[in-house]
């Protein structure tokens, strides 16, 4: 590089004495012979299944320790840097649209960093895998790997490709790549094709085994289903088959959002919830019970609406009050 400019570092104190430095160690160069900036591109890279992008220009300099790409203000994997290229790994990014872009080299900023920053790359979502083929009839939880979608990605969905219908009850993206789907209580048939979809367009699997992006919801399956509960006893007590009893799983149940203080799998085919002020007295509700690993979660099929209301026995005082009010 040619040297610009040259001169010493010198610090002033307080008492505007300076305080000089000996040379070299003190000594800062300006240069014109910068990096500039041509091109940003994003492409898929198949078989590691992520985002790479790669800058062009002229000038670059530093390597792969000292070459830095933010996006959203998130540090990306620096893979290689040449003199007229730098291609990155996308490992965390907020959104599906890169509108804020800054990249660093081991002299600063290139001189025509603008044309990085704000450059407005959009992503398509690449759906490579699900954790589960297979799930409850009630519902259950699949953790996908997205990638191109983050926490802040909006109107994401998982959806059936021969209908595109979407099979989410609920969509949570809790960081870049992760997707998390509630199913919906539905019959899902065996071999569905499971495509990514956002603001309307569908995507097609792009893992390398499609069996991965398969899913099914079956009445035949070996689900949680509750045939009755039962109140009568202060608990609610479900009976039904399938109930999970392994030690790896937590069963947990609500009822109108409220979640029971303790739920006993008493067998496969019955389990106890019990509310330490008694079950909670909503007019008509749904309860849910569900079993719960870490990763996992299996919605019991078969839930009905249930009645419990306020029950007042008698009342024998303070009947009487104020017209302007009282207690």
């Amino acid at each position: 590089m040619t040297p610009a400019t040259t001169g010493d570092v010198v610090v002033f104190l307080k008492t505007s004495e300076e305080s000089p430095c000996e040379k070299p160690n003190c000594e800062f160069t300006y240069t014109s012979n910068v990096p500039t900036i041509s091109t940003m591109q994003a492409n898929f890279d198949s078989t590691a299944n992520v985002y790479k992008l790669m800058v062009t220009g002229t000038s670059f300099s530093g390597d792969t320790s000292t070459t830095e790409l933010y996006i959203g203000g998130k540090l990306q994997k620096c893979d290689e840097v040449t003199d007229t290229s730098a291609t990155f790994t996308v490992t965390d990014i907020s959104d599906e649209k890169m509108a804020s872009a800054k990249l660093y080299f081991d002299l600063g900023l290139p001189d025509s960093h603008s044309s990085i920053t704000g450059h407005g790359l959009t992503l398509e979502p690449k759906l490579i895998s699900m954790n589960i083929q297979d799930g409850s009839l009630g519902g259950s939880l699949i953790t996908a790997n997205v990638q191109g979608v983050g926490p802040s990605t909006s109107g994401f969905e998982l959806v059936d490709s021969s209908s595109g219908s979407s099979i989410c009850k609920s969509v949570n993206i809790p960081s870049y790549g992760v997707v998390e789907c509630t199913t919906i209580a539905s019959e899902i048939a065996e071999g569905t094709t499971i495509q990514a979809k956002l603001s309307g367009t569908a995507y097609d699997c792009a893992g390398s085994d499609a069996t991965l992006c398969q899913y099914k919801q079956l009445s035949t399956g070996t689900y949680p289903n509750v045939t009755a509960t039962d109140i009568s006893t202060g608990s609610m007590v479900f009976t039904g088959t399938n109930f999970v009893t392994t030690a790896a799983y937590q069963a947990r149940t609500t009822y109108c959002g409220i979640y029971a203080d303790t739920v006993t799998v008493d067998s496969a085919t019955q389990v106890t919830a019990t509310w330490t002020l008694g079950i909670p007295p909503c007019g008509t509700s749904t309860p849910v019970l569900s079993f719960n690993t870490s990763e996992l979660i299996d919605y019991a099929n078969g839930m009905t609406e249930l009645v419990n209301d306020v029950n007042i026995a008698s009342s024998s005082a303070g009947l009487t009050v104020s017209w302007q009010g009282g207690k």
